[in-house]
């Protein structure tokens, strides 16, 4: 069993909204129960793709201890090679005399597709009783039986042309993904109410300026370090107040080192601890 990467954790300090906590919180309480949730239930997840969320989906394969094995899905390979099914059409083939007239824009082989069933018009990837659906009718099928080939010619001086098949090694395509419970979500609309709160905090974030963007940089550091230190809010407050009195402070960059505070102006390299 391939077993690819983890999503990111989302139980980090300050990495979650109140919204999102409350999400994956009642989420964790469904799901943590395997009788909710069987092996073979669809659930969805969310997916980062470049610099956008997407819903995805899969079926639960197998549960751990405090995490939930699911198995991916892919529409079913409907490319023809020459009116052959890929599945069965044969590389490398023969090799070839290249036709008359050649150039390297010249089409070898035709490429087509397979018409799918009636019923995959009416199938929406939103319900998981649709998905199943396209499941049992072979209209998803799991990654690993899927062949992600490139059909592709070779040309050779001495040997003429023939068809092989090529694997992009870039490409990558997971077969299984593993989440911790509160991750995964029982309807397409869950999941897709955690991208929009995503996509809402960007919009919030782009509207700010410089300064109200590095406050809240600065606000996260000292909620942090109190936390993980158990500071008081006194000691918290002063610590902020002393802060915010360094001036440029749309430049000024915190973390925390031994125990304590420090900033620095981002184009410079020396830390400095805050003294309240």
């Amino acid at each position: 069993m391939e077993v690819i990467g983890r999503p990111r954790r989302i139980n980090n300090i300050g990495e979650v909204s109140q919204e999102e906590a409350e999400i994956y919180t009642r989420n964790s309480e469904l799901n943590i129960n395997r009788q909710e949730i069987p092996i073979g239930t669809v659930v969805y997840y969310i997916k980062k793709h470049g610099h956008e969320w997407r819903v995805d989906f899969g079926t639960v394969e197998e549960h751990y201890t405090s995490e939930i094995c699911i198995q991916l899905y892919d529409f079913a390979d409907t490319r023809l090679i020459n009116g052959v099914p890929s599945n069965e059409f044969v590389t490398p083939t023969k090799w070839k005399k290249l036709p008359k007239g050649w150039s390297y824009n010249t089409k070898l082989f035709e490429c087509s597709d397979i018409e799918l069933p009636a019923i995959a018009k009416t199938l929406s990837l939103s319900k998981t009783d649709d998905i199943l659906t396209a499941i049992k009718e072979g209209i998803l099928v799991k990654v690993q039986n899927i062949d992600y080939c490139h059909f592709c010619t070779e040309i050779d001086s001495k040997k003429g042309w023939r068809i092989i098949r090529q694997y992009p090694m870039m490409e990558h395509h997971p077969e299984y993904k593993s989440f911790i419970p509160c991750e995964l979500f029982r309807t397409y609309e869950e999941a897709q109410k955690m991208i929009d709160i995503h996509q809402a905090e960007l919009k919030r974030q782009a509207n700010l300026s410089d300064l109200e963007w590095s406050i809240e940089q600065i606000d996260k550091v000292i909620d942090r370090w109190a936390i993980t230190y158990d500071i008081s809010t006194e000691e918290k407050a002063k610590c902020r107040e002393r802060i915010m009195c360094i001036d440029k402070l749309e430049n000024v960059e915190t973390r925390v080192s031994g125990g304590m505070v420090q900033w620095k102006y981002e184009d410079k390299k020396r830390w400095m601890t805050v003294e309240y």
